[in-house]
C-alpha cells in the first residue's frame, strides 16, 4: 500500500470517529498508534493523517490530534499489551495498529474491555468484528470480486 493510500485510510477512520464538530473536548485529542519496527509508511500515514484533521481545523477547531507511535516487534504482544495499558492510562482516544495478528489481539482485546476504539489496518479474514474494533482493511470477500 502506498503511503498516500494509506494516508488516506487513516484520515477516513479519523473522521470516522470524530464526525462532526465538538465543543466538549479536552485542549488536545490523544491518539495512539502501535506500528511494526519495521513499518515507516504506516508512520508516515498515521501522522500525515492527523496533520490533515488537525490542518483542516472544522473537525476539532479547538482540540487538535496529538499523535503518539510506539514501535513494537511482530509478534511480541506482552510488549504491546504493556504500551497499550500505558497509552489508556495517558487518556488516548482511540488506538490504530498494530499490524501482526498474535499483537493485535492482545491490543483488541484491551481494547474492547476498556471501551476504547482500536483501528485495525491488517488483512483479518473473520466475518465478525468485536464490539469496539474497525478494520479497514476490505474484507477478503469484497477483495475476490
Amino acid at each position: 500500500m502506498t503511503s498516500t493510500g494509506a494516508s488516506v485510510i487513516v484520515t477516513s477512520a479519523l473522521l470516522v470517529l470524530f464526525p462532526l464538530p465538538l465543543n466538549s473536548l479536552p485542549s488536545h485529542v490523544p491518539v495512539g498508534a502501535l506500528f511494526d519496527s519495521a513499518d515507516s509508511q504506516m508512520e508516515l500515514a498515521f501522522r500525515s493523517a492527523i496533520n490533515r484533521v488537525n490542518d483542516e481545523g472544522r473537525y476539532l477547531k479547538n482540540s487538535p490530534l496529538n499523535g503518539t507511535v510506539y514501535r513494537v516487534l511482530p509478534g511480541d504482544s506482552f510488549k504491546a499489551s504493556k504500551l497499550t495499558c500505558e497509552m489508556l492510562a495517558g487518556g488516548v482516544a482511540a488506538i490504530f495498529g498494530p499490524q501482526s495478528d498474535t499483537t493485535s489481539a492482545h491490543v483488541q482485546s484491551i481494547c474492547d474491555t476498556m471501551a476504547i476504539p482500536h483501528i485495525e489496518l491488517r488483512w483479518d479474514y473473520r466475518e465478525k468484528r468485536d464490539q469496539h474494533s474497525i478494520n479497514l482493511f476490505p474484507h477478503p470477500s469484497k477483495l475476490g470480486k
